[in-house]
């Protein structure tokens, strides 16, 4: 039940000390340097120099940060251990997200750490968010603070905020796929993320209305992409109803 998840095969010994695989990476072994898991492109980037018996050796402690020491040197790389959400949600990371290139190729990058725990990827979710007040409002925008974004177009770009790969979900199918041309109400209905009753919203939550999402900041606040531009306003201003909420972060 650990963030590693289950092992997915038997310990393996090798050359001064042992190795076992588990879903979200590899646990490293040797009398000297304890037990330590490497995860993401790091992981990557090891397994490239032949793991324990190529050139850097044995990890030497946990990742916790942009890179991780070995016995003979470190690797910088991204990726997340500690709070995910769990299987079959969309999941954070301290790695960018890649988004189709073109005209509409941007995506936020990622401001969490390796280690950063829920709260922590909330408020970066929500302090990009933030970045974006008083941007204009154009319709199926993704853009940067100060181009333009629409209502699912902030979500996304805040979410990449968090390393969060949201898949078919990107600036550029936004703009050019009409199916996706809709995403507020796409998003309101896809089981990626953890749908829960509006009266139990937290902050860093989803508010949906018809076609148009919202991100919920407490006290009854959310921040938003409505014409004109990116605004913070009362959940229930104009006399509207949500129709349902999500959690991005479970």
């Amino acid at each position: 039940n650990g963030w590693l998840g289950w092992p997915t095969g038997d310990e393996l010994t090798v050359k001064g000390g042992a190795s076992q695989t588990f879903q979200h990476g590899v646990v490293f072994w040797s009398p000297t340097t304890g037990a330590h898991p490497v995860v993401g492109t790091t992981l990557s980037k090891y397994a490239a120099a032949r793991y324990e018996q190529g050139q850097y050796g044995f990890p030497v402690e946990d990742q916790t940060g942009p890179s991780q020491r070995f016995q003979h040197g470190s690797i910088a790389g991204c990726g997340k251990i500690g709070y995910q959400n769990p299987g079959g949600f969309f999941q954070v990371s301290s790695c960018n997200v890649s988004v189709p290139g073109g005209a509409f190729g941007y995506a936020s990058p990622s401001r969490i750490s390796i280690n950063a725990n829920r709260d922590q990827a909330v408020n970066a979710f929500i302090s990009r968010a933030y970045d974006y007040l008083g941007t204009r409002y154009v319709w199926d925008y993704a853009m940067q603070p100060g181009n333009g974004v629409d209502c699912a177009g902030l979500v996304m770009q805040s979410l990449y905020a968090t390393g969060m790969n949201l898949q078919d979900y990107n600036p550029t199918a936004h703009w050019y796929d009409p199916w996706h041309s809709h995403d507020a109400n796409n998003m309101s209905n896809d089981r990626r993320f953890l749908h829960i009753p509006v009266s139990q919203r937290q902050r860093g939550d989803l508010i949906f209305y018809p076609g148009h999402v919202a991100i919920y900041l407490g006290n009854d606040q959310v921040i938003e992409a409505m014409p004109p531009r990116v605004r913070i306003a009362n959940m229930y201003a104009g006399n509207r109803h949500p129709t349902g909420a999500a959690r991005p972060f479970i």
